[in-house]
């Protein structure tokens, strides 16, 4: 098959600007910032001409060891976005994300580790349509550990209150057995709770007012083969989940007009399951390779494959690492298979990357990447071309 993808002079912006600044105040107290810019500009091709989108994000957190049974950490965010949209389908979307989380950590004893806190959430957001809404969520959570010779066993809830889509208790049990040193059995099985955020409910052209919250519960069971220890490690997991009221975008395209129409919606019941397969293997200090497959039958009531979900997925990592933690070079690669966007066939294709890291200096590393190396054309949704070659650099300052 061939991978959708044509010819696309279509004019695209962008500028990105991202810092990050870590502070080490001594060894059991931690502060760290982070930020990141976007402003893109494009010319689309599916009906609507021209968009706009301006994406600010902050994020900062303390983390604090009080002794060594205690320790926690108090994360802080910030989202600002604008999105708007010209000609074709109009409107304009201006959203706001406020993240906050505390997180503490408890060991009992050698055996139990408790973990609890909890994480609130508001949102907000405004329309061209006179629309200004506002969202709050708050999750208390706690979980257990336990860990004894060959058994590990962890169990946790969590209670979610969100302001528009009502509340929800949610769980999860998880078990590993060791019986020998070289293999491990491990099993779990959860629930899970989704609001449907501002956005996917009173987006001008994409949003569902409609929308209901998602739930879902799964179970996966597998098997971890460390064959040669800190050398060879295999691990296989069979995975089986149950979505209700799954969100998900619902349109169609004309392939000829290339436009589209859709909106997120509820897909009624759905379910996902499949093997993922995983290795890691270092048969040198200074070599590392990574590698996994995943296969996927994701199927809504009708027997359907969901949009957007290939069957199969593969990809690896090679890295080698340099002298003396000079730095390191990596070579990332990852197939996928066929699936289907708005009606429409999509191909396979294989994307590679590269990335290199080097230390100059004691708080100086040059950093530096090749996005699409071999400037493979191809659509990750329907009617928008992803970036060919592309290369970028920059340098990281440590203290």
């Amino acid at each position: 098959s061939k991978t959708v993808s044509e010819p696309d002079k279509d004019a695209y912006h962008s500028l990105n600007v991202a810092t990050k600044v870590i502070k080490y105040v001594n060894s059991n107290l931690e502060v760290g910032v982070s930020s990141y810019y976007v402003k893109a500009d494009q010319d689309l091709d599916l009906g609507v001409q021209k968009s706009e989108a301006q994406i600010g994000f902050v994020n900062g957190y303390v983390y604090h060891k009080i002794n060594d049974n205690w320790q926690y950490k108090i994360k802080l965010a910030y989202t600002s976005t604008h999105r708007s949209y010209d000609d074709g389908s109009g409107g304009e979307y201006d959203g706001e994300l406020l993240l906050t989380s505390w997180q503490n950590e408890i060991n009992v004893n050698k055996f139990i580790k408790l973990v609890a806190g909890v994480d609130y959430q508001k949102e907000w957001a405004e329309t061209q349509a006179s629309i200004d809404e506002s969202a709050y969520e708050i999750a208390p959570f706690a979980e257990a550990i336990l860990k004894h010779k060959k058994f590990i066993f962890n169990t946790g809830i969590r209670y979610t209150k969100h302001e528009l889509a009502g509340k929800k208790t949610t769980y999860r049990i998880a078990g590993a057995f060791i019986p020998f040193k070289q293999i491990k059995i491990h099993a779990s099985y959860g629930t899970g709770f989704r609001s449907p955020g501002l956005y996917q409910l009173f987006d001008p052209t994409y949003g569902n007012k409609n929308l209901k919250p998602e739930k879902s519960k799964g179970y996966d069971a597998g098997v971890t083969l460390n064959l040669i220890p800190k050398k060879i490690l295999i691990d296989v997991t069979h995975f089986h989940n149950d979505i209700e009221d799954m969100i998900d975008w619902v349109g169609t395209c004309n392939p000829v007009t290339w436009v589209c129409t859709g909106q997120y919606q509820n897909v009624n019941a759905a379910k996902t399951s499949g093997i993922e397969v995983s290795t890691t293997i270092r048969p040198i200090n200074w070599l590392k390779f990574t590698g996994f497959y995943t296969y996927l039958s994701a199927k809504d009531a009708n027997d359907q494959q969901l949009p957007r979900r290939p069957k199969h997925r593969a990809g690896f990592d090679l890295t080698y690492y340099l002298p003396k933690k000079k730095g390191d070079i990596s070579l990332r690669g990852l197939y996928v298979g066929e699936y289907k966007d708005s009606g429409q066939d999509m191909g396979k294709y294989f994307v590679a990357h590269l990335a290199a890291r080097f230390k100059i200096h004691k708080n100086f590393t040059l950093t530096g990447r090749i996005e699409n190396l071999f400037d493979k054309k191809y659509q990750e949704i329907y009617g928008y071309n992803t970036p060919g070659f592309s290369i970028y650099g920059g340098i990281e300052f440590t203290w």
